[in-house]
């Protein structure tokens, strides 16, 4: 156990120390921070002075080494912006991120427990129906809009809590639900998945027999073994986590370090941003590397089961989450509504520009801020009324599912490209092939996307091609890791040893043999991912880091529309409310299709 435990820390400190070394120059990219301080009528040598007292005049390979001394000693230097220490900057805001995230897991854990377990027990039942519909949307719905939409029916409509900020314990419920919502349902998806599988088990059965009580096998003999690949589904989601942070507390202007990070980048203060990159990657990785070692533990002291039920539910605990249970029939057809809903968009997407009531660029002053039409004052001349320049939401609504859609399926277009190829490769070549891989898979696959796209768009300005490779870049890491399961177990097939035997070269077995049959695992993780790129566009969109305006997207719709909650509600809740449903649409879609191309379900 001490070797597999050392050598877990050794691949994790290098995979550590390689992504700091990317992550300084890509930061470094970002341009010349004494630009964003010097005075607007500033000369080139006051500029000049002014990166000389930054200490940004010595070469790059000093501040380099100059920020692996820092990382090492803990210092971490002194901020440019406020000249404070930037360890008592990361000190004081992680103390509020982790107040948030504690409020966070708790409202989360303590939804997710009963709510899982219920649905596992009342199975086929309309409780079961409307759990699994929650968890669903809990997936679907942008962290920001419902940050936006909790701030205006609560906060200042009825008035019952604060609208943001930090001022005591009842500022912490908003935001904390909000961060809370797709941990909560993650863990009901998985934890109802892990416990209808725990119920069909041997030992659960002869608890049965014997005469146990049914509470007492649901929740001492069942919960305790269905509870253990949560540990694994924690580090999956402890990135997205770290990446709701950073949108979370930018919505309720929480002093957390996901803000802080976003105002040092925003800033190009180097020192304060690169220390809280470094923070949040140690803690990515720390926390990874002891949920695998964990889960390893677990595994080796639970593996003489016969069926092999656990060992199979944590190397794939992707496929649990995103199945959702096991049905006794699958549907020849697709849900008829979100088809509908899929349908739609994509016809909004391709013919946007014919179907628009309007041009989205024009404005009408004369009807700026209009309400939707059945509210009164509203006119049907402008159906989901106007913004504050008086262009008409519905038609901004309609072209802007053409940025969203079409910058996911490009995204997810090359990511698949690139990882079902690396996938392959791996699986082929084996040995340091692999091990290399899957170090590189590992480095990239914690990153927040939110945080990637940020900086790139900052290094090559907000634009379309920067939103795909933002997201593709990390993309391919998960499509990687999901497929070289199933190419590994294609690999060790007699068919492919046969052709290995005919004389057939590695590109013709990798290209005949193996990727035919991982495409159906490939279309559905294809299918299921497209509602996460909705989301994370939609996300570096509020967050300004989308398509520039004028062009309209829905994401950039929502933060204009922040600024007049009060006055204009529809203004952020239409666009929302189209993420969700397409989104939501999607994942329904794609929980169809993986039931529909799994052989097991089929033959039921």
């Amino acid at each position: 156990m001490k070797p597999y435990i050392l050598r877990r820390l050794l691949q994790a400190a290098i995979t550590l120390f390689v992504f700091l070394t990317v992550m300084f120059f890509l930061v470094r990219a970002t341009g010349n921070p004494a630009d964003a301080f010097a005075p607007l009528d500033a000369t080139p040598e006051d500029i000049e002075r002014i990166a000389i007292g930054m200490g940004l005049d010595r070469p790059l390979y000093v501040q380099y080494a100059i920020y692996l001394k820092d990382v090492g000693t803990g210092s971490l230097g002194q901020s440019i912006k406020t000249l404070r220490p930037v360890r008592e900057l990361l000190v004081e805001h992680s103390l509020n991120t982790l107040k948030l995230a504690i409020a966070a897991v708790i409202i989360g854990v303590l939804m997710a427990i009963p709510l899982g377990v219920t649905a596992a027990i009342k199975r086929f039942t309309i409780i079961e129906s409307a759990i699994r519909l929650f968890a669903v949307f809990g997936m679907s719905v942008p962290h920001f809009w419902l940050g936006i939409i909790l701030i205006e029916a609560i906060a200042v409509h009825l008035g019952w809590l604060p609208a943001g900020g930090m001022h005591g314990p009842t500022s912490y419920v908003l935001p904390g639900f909000t961060l809370s919502v797709l941990l909560l349902a993650g863990l009901v998806r998985l934890l109802r998945s892990t416990m209808i599988d725990t119920l069909d088990s041997d030992f659960v059965r002869f608890a049965r027999i014997k005469g146990v009580q049914e509470r007492m096998v649901i929740w001492k003999h069942t919960l305790r073994n269905a509870l253990l690949p949560v540990l694994g589904f924690a580090g999956v989601q402890i990135a997205l986590f770290l990446a709701g942070s950073v949108v979370t507390e930018t919505v309720f202007a929480w002093p957390g370090v996901g803000r802080l990070m976003y105002v040092a980048l925003m800033e190009r203060d180097f020192p304060v941003l690169q220390g809280c990159v470094t923070l949040f990657v140690f803690l990515l990785f720390l926390s990874i590397w002891w949920l695998t070692s964990c889960t390893h533990i677990l595994t080796r002291e639970f593996a003489l089961r016969k069926d092999g039920s656990l060992m199979r539910r944590l190397i794939a605990i992707f496929s649990y989450l995103v199945r959702g249970g096991k049905g006794l029939s699958v549907p020849r057809w697709p849900p008829p509504v979100p088809s509908l809903i899929i349908l739609l968009a994509v016809v909004c997407a391709v013919f946007g520009d014919y179907i628009a009531p309007y041009d989205p660029t024009d404005m009408d002053l004369a009807n700026r801020l209009a309400p939707p039409a059945w509210i009164q004052g509203g006119d049907w001349a402008y159906p989901l009324g106007t913004d504050s320049l008086g262009r008409d939401i519905l038609s901004r609504m309609i072209v802007g599912s053409r940025i969203s859609l079409s910058v996911a399926f490009l995204a997810l277009a090359i990511g698949a490209f690139v990882g079902a190829s690396a996938a392959m490769v791996a699986a082929y070549f084996r040995g340091w092939v692999d091990a290399l891989i899957m170090r590189i898979v590992e480095s990239l696959q914690p990153l927040p996307v939110i945080f990637i796209g940020m900086i790139l768009a900052i290094v090559f300005g907000p634009s379309f091609f920067g939103l795909v490779f933002a997201m593709a870049f990390i993309v391919w890491a998960r499509y990687c890791r999901s497929l070289r399961g199933e190419a590994l177990s294609l690999v060790q097939r007699d068919f492919v040893s046969l052709a290995k035997v005919a004389g057939c070269s590695p590109m013709r077995i990798i290209v005949r043999h193996i990727l035919p049959n991982i495409a159906n695992s490939l279309m559905v993780l294809l299918t299921l991912m497209v509602g996460w790129a909705i989301l994370v566009e939609s996300a570096l969109s509020f967050l300004g880091a989308g398509i520039p305006p004028p062009t309209p997207s829905w994401g950039r719709m929502c933060s204009d529309g922040r600024d007049y909650v009060a006055t204009a509600w529809w203004l952020s809740t239409m666009p929302g409310i189209a993420i969700v449903l397409v989104v939501l649409a999607f994942n329904m879609f794609g929980d169809w299709l993986r039931d529909r191309l799994d052989p097991k379900l089929r033959q039921v």
